[in-house]
C-alpha cells in the first residue's frame, strides 16, 4: 500500500475483489449481512479526488464517494434495483 506524505494510506487504483463482508441497511433495518468471496471479475477503482467506480458482476457500473481514516474504509453504494435505498 503507498503513503500520503502524511503517512495516510493510499489505495488509489484498481483493486480486484476476493473477499467482502456486505451489510445493507434500509430504513434502519439490516436487510443483508454476509461474507462472500464470489466475485468473477468484479473490480473497484479508487480515485484521488475520493470517488469510487465499482465494476460489478452483471456489468453494471456505480459511482459513489468513499473515505479512508486510518484502516477503515467507508463508502455508501445507492442501488436503484431491488433493494432502493439500501447503503453498502
Amino acid at each position: 500500500m503507498m503513503r500520503k506524505r502524511n503517512d495516510e494510506p493510499l489505495i488509489q487504483g484498481k483493486w480486484v475483489l476476493t473477499a467482502k463482508t456486505l451489510k445493507q441497511i434500509s430504513n434502519g433495518v439490516t436487510i443483508r449481512d454476509e461474507n462472500t468471496a464470489q466475485f468473477h471479475g468484479a473490480y473497484y477503482i479508487f480515485n484521488g479526488d475520493n470517488t469510487l467506480e465499482e465494476k460489478t458482476l452483471d456489468g453494471n457500473t456505480f459511482t459513489m464517494q468513499y473515505t479512508l481514516v486510518g484502516d477503515s474504509l467507508t463508502f455508501i453504494h445507492i442501488e436503484n434495483k431491488q433493494n432502493y435505498g439500501a447503503k453498502e
